[in-house]
């Protein structure tokens, strides 16, 4: 070991630019990592759109049909029954993404999470019970809505299948918090808000990675860094029955039906085929207030265009970097060995057999590949990453097995001089 280092401490400043390029080199190969990862990530939430309509349910209730239809308390179980249905049928892919702002009770963060913010306006803060409540960004999913948007967490959880169920004999509700949250709220954190008139109990389960997007019927891609995010509640029993006990929960129950009929219907179906699987539906639940809106795919077409475009981009652009970057490294490495051709003689000449030289040699490059593959491996944990586990693993295979690929061709690369 003593003669590699001092082979190592030779030809100070190739030996530098050794380290240096191998580095680099190294470096590129976890930004390759990394953005192949984050591709992968993307096209995998725009896959679920490919060759997709876009439609949206919309109920016509309005002022007088409205206050007409809740008169009869039977009317709302009409609602439930209407959405249950909708979801139970699989390729049509019924998916509830709600905006609904929120009012968060002592609100610790900035005006940029007041939902008209982007527009310039910020709603004005209100006092209530001795606590000043602020209006935040919120949006309201069901579970296939996660999924389907393929939305990645930082930390955390979703919450459960049983948590989309409200409980209407305990207020507590899980959050998962846009990214830009994370130095605010912390995991398991409790936020007390007011969400159609009913005050909750929130309880932070997970924190989203940033970036993440969610489509919705005007916004082919909306960012999720800024909103609360927490389920669109199905009911644990017949809401005509849970108003009967709690009929101060009204409004609470109503908007929260009606929010889940507006709907947004992802599928390959005609518009004409959609139509009837609704009608189908709606005799069914015996509710009948209702459009389709859509189809709208031109938006989302050319958003799967764009992310495919967006990936080949990357992958060329990465890749013409990873070649320049494998032939500077072996230029260097190539350098330094001719420039230690004598050195290697004196070491035959010493007593030394090929065999040994070979082996001093792979070991010197060995440290070499070492240092470089160690410093990304630092800057990774000091640096936020997500899917870190992956990425390091990945990193770490792809890495040594470029070094051992490096170290065979290097000792057929030299074999040539020390022959000679």
């Amino acid at each position: 070991m003593k003669i590699v280092f001092d082979l190592f401490l030779q030809n100070k400043f190739l030996n530098i630019l050794s380290v240096i390029t191998t580095t680099l080199f190294f470096l590129i190969v976890l930004i390759l990592i990394i953005n192949i990862n984050q591709a992968s990530i993307e096209t995998t939430a725009t896959n679920h759109l490919k060759e997709k309509n876009l439609y949206q349910i919309s109920d016509s209730l309005v002022e007088e049909s409205e206050s007409e239809f809740i008169s009869d308390i039977s009317n709302y179980d009409k609602l439930a029954q209407f959405t249950e249905l909708l979801e139970e049928i699989k390729d049509l892919n019924y998916i509830h993404v709600i905006w609904q702002p929120i009012e968060v009770a002592d609100f610790k963060g900035q005006a940029v999470f007041d939902p008209y913010y982007e527009d310039g306006n910020t709603m004005p803060p209100y006092e209530a019970d001795g606590k000043t409540y602020t209006s935040v960004k919120s949006m309201q999913f069901n579970e296939l809505a996660i999924e389907m948007n393929n939305i990645q967490l930082k930390k955390g959880r979703f919450p459960s299948e049983k948590e989309f169920i409200f409980n209407h004999k305990s207020t507590n509700v899980p959050l998962v918090l846009g990214s830009e949250y994370s130095n605010i709220y912390e995991i398991d954190e409790t936020i007390e808000f007011n969400y159609y008139g009913e005050l909750l109990t929130g309880e932070v389960v997970g924190i989203l990675s940033p970036s993440q997007k969610v489509t919705t019927l005007n916004e082919p891609e909306l960012i999720l860094d800024r909103y609360v995010i927490f389920p669109s509640f199905k009911f644990d029993e017949e809401p005509s029955e849970m108003l009967k006990e709690m009929s101060d929960f009204e409004v609470f129950i109503r908007a929260t039906l009606l929010s889940r009929v507006n709907g947004l219907i992802l599928t390959d179906k005609s518009p004409l085929e959609v139509r009837e699987i609704a009608s189908e539906v709606s005799h069914k639940a015996g509710f009948y207030d209702f459009q389709i809106i859509g189809a709208n795919s031109l938006g989302i077409n050319s958003l799967v265009k764009m992310a495919e475009a967006n990936r080949t981009t990357i992958y060329i652009s990465l890749f013409v970097f990873f070649i320049i970057a494998t032939g500077i490294h072996l230029l260097t490495i190539s350098l330094k060995l001719k420039k230690s051709v004598d050195t290697y003689k004196v070491l035959l000449i010493s007593g030394a057999n090929y065999d040994n030289v070979f082996k001093y040699v792979q070991q010197e490059i060995l440290l070499t590949n070492l240092i470089g593959i160690g410093i990304p491996i630092i800057l990774m944990l000091l640096i936020p990453i997500d899917n870190i586990t992956f990425i390091f693993y990945s990193y770490l295979f792809s890495s040594l097995i470029l070094a051992i690929l490096s170290i065979f061709f290097i000792k057929k690369f030299i074999t040539k001089p020390f022959m000679s």
